[in-house]
């Protein structure tokens, strides 16, 4: 057995290169974390693996939590894992009581996340969220905002989490990469459909329809906001992004559309609808079969210059 030695990150802020090992196949491997002195005690420790596959699609594998003795962690591979030419590993480290999916905003919490991150929360940003207190703000990052969602936040500033309850409704509490790997992701966004996860490298949101999706983000604006999606075509006036791939998270039902002309199944005809119709005419893209189904306005079997058009008058509502 090869024992090996692999850095520990204290959060994934932190772990901006991934280690990757070069395995021999069959070989049985051991990874030896020694956990530093400042990590150990309140913490929680999981192991991420991407793939040179998973790392294409933008994916990553993420394991139970490990247990640590002494501040040192023994993690045998499976060996489906060392058959894998180039594996990349990282060891996550979370504090248990750092539960910020979405308390109310105090000055106890700003004093913390300060000490965590002194070179993101300089003094002028302390001083713009204290003026916060006390207005019923939430304190939230991307992941969070989508756990703290599910875990059934509803804004209540007389509980501490707004209502939401820690690992409730059967999510637990997964990273970023860990709610990409239970999506079932795809980077085909023809697909895409409302309520579903948006995933980019360290980043979720999650779309609304017509184009828009609603995530927590530094940049911008600087907190939850509406943005667009450049992969399905953003509406005007709104900040926009691209997304890497997209999936259904297993504890939200998502109900399939019956409105016709509403090709990508989000709920309402909007510009993406008649853009598919337009690009499937051209052959650029191959629709499903529900989604024929729901764009086929003249009732031919397939989608042609007249559903385009159809579609595109139903959008600008002189379709009657």
């Amino acid at each position: 057995m090869r024992k090996v030695n692999v850095k520990v990150f204290k959060d994934r802020l932190e772990a901006e290169k991934t280690p990757v090992m070069r395995l021999c196949g069959g070989e049985d491997v051991c990874l030896v974390f020694y956990v530093p002195e400042f990590l150990r005690g309140e913490h929680k420790y999981y192991l991420r693996f991407s793939t040179a596959q998973q790392a294409k699609r933008g994916g990553m594998s993420v394991t139970g939590e490990i247990e640590c003795k002494n501040g040192v962690i023994l993690y045998c591979l499976p060996k489906s894992l060392t058959e894998t030419e180039n594996l990349g590993i990282q060891l996550l480290a979370v504090n248990k009581k750092e539960r910020v999916f979405s308390p109310v905003l105090k000055e106890g919490l700003i004093s913390a996340k300060a000490k965590q991150y002194p070179k993101w929360y300089t003094s002028e940003k302390q001083k713009f969220l204290r003026t916060l207190i006390g207005k019923n703000y939430f304190g939230f990052d991307c992941v969070c905002l989508v756990k703290g969602i599910v875990w059934g936040w509803e804004g209540r500033s007389d509980k501490i989490y707004g209502g939401a309850v820690y690992r409730s409704n059967g999510l637990e509490d997964l990273t970023v990469e860990g709610m990409q790997s239970i999506c079932g992701v795809t980077k085909n966004f023809n697909s895409l459909q409302k309520g579903e996860l948006l995933f980019m490298p360290g980043h979720v949101g999650v779309y609304l329809g017509g184009g828009l999706a609603c995530e927590c983000t530094p940049i911008w604006e600087n907190g939850v906001q509406i943005t667009g999606v450049k992969n399905v075509g953003a509406p005007a006036g709104y900040n926009s992004r691209t997304w890497v791939s997209h999936g259904k998270l297993p504890y939200i039902a998502y109900e399939e559309s019956d409105i016709l002309g509403d090709i990508d199944g989000d709920g309402e005809v909007t510009a993406n609808d008649y853009n598919m119709a337009r690009n499937a005419v051209l052959g650029k893209i191959t629709l499903t079969q529900a989604q024929i189904k729901r764009g086929d306005i003249d009732g031919n079997g397939r989608i042609d210059a007249r559903d385009y058009l159809l579609i595109r008058r139903i959008y600008l509502g002189t379709y009657f």
